[in-house]
């Protein structure tokens, strides 16, 4: 998972297109080494040159540690109070988180002590995705997860579910009774988000934050504005009255 996770942070137009568009479970892909067998016996096939796919490749392995860090800073952009923190406080080599799945393990295994919880870690991660309603999370994941996860969705009413981070709650606490994990959940949320890329929701961010920016300095230049004319009409009144006085 985290081979390919990497690979698709590593990747753009139509590199992460086609690996968005990989079935593991029907292209037998099992781990990494069969991943890149796969990669290079249909590269061509997708328009992939094998010169293209390399570059890829070699880009992801040189650029592990620095995906990871542009994750966790997507991530605390879209984060508030204490889980902000959180976030911006996990040191990689002292809390040995070297892949995303294990970032987002160890936001959950500290809510346990800390003023937030593992709902608000998945909030995020669909805030982050742009998801909504619970249908188009259900439609979403069928895409890419695994039969026996399908076969749940499909066969969940959905009309129980008030917010999308409920179906995720529903699907981990099932994962006992079905052949599938809770691993397996955050790695399908995961994939979603690293194939939407994670580039454009901090581009996003960025965007969101300087237009209140300009909204809050318009603002500003509007009150200065009104307390000078204040100001104005107060010495003009003032004016009068002292005329009227000495008349």
């Amino acid at each position: 998972d985290y081979y390919y996770q990497n690979l698709l942070a590593s990747s753009d137009d139509e590199m992460k297109e086609y690996l968005s568009g990989i079935d593991f479970e029907e292209a037998g892909i099992r781990n990494s080494v069969e991943l890149v067998n796969y990669l290079f016996a249909t590269a061509s096939e997708n328009n992939i040159s094998t010169s293209e796919l390399i570059y890829v490749l070699e880009t992801a392995q040189n650029k592990k540690e620095g995906n990871l860090y542009k994750f966790k800073e997507s991530l605390a952009s879209g984060a508030t109070g204490d889980l902000k923190m959180a976030i911006e406080d996990i040191d990689f080599k002292n809390n040995s988180v070297d892949t995303y799945e294990a970032f987002i393990n160890q936001l959950i295994s500290q809510s346990k002590t800390a003023n937030y919880s593992p709902y608000e870690v998945y909030e995020l991660l669909l805030d982050m995705l742009g998801i909504e309603k619970v249908e188009e999370l259900a439609e979403a994941m069928t895409e890419k997860s695994s039969s026996e996860i399908d076969s749940l969705l499909g066969a969940t009413n959905m009309q129980q579910f008030s917010k999308p981070v409920e179906l995720v709650q529903f699907l981990i606490s099932q994962s006992p009774y079905f052949d599938y994990t809770e691993s397996e959940i955050n790695n399908l949320l995961l994939r979603m988000l690293l194939e939407k890329g994670i580039d454009t929701y901090i581009q996003d961010e960025e965007s969101l934050q300087s237009k209140k920016l300009i909204r809050k300095r318009r603002l500003i230049t509007t009150i200065v504005l009104v307390n000078a004319l204040l100001l104005v009409l107060l010495f003009i009144f003032w004016r009068r009255k002292k005329k009227n006085q000495n008349e």
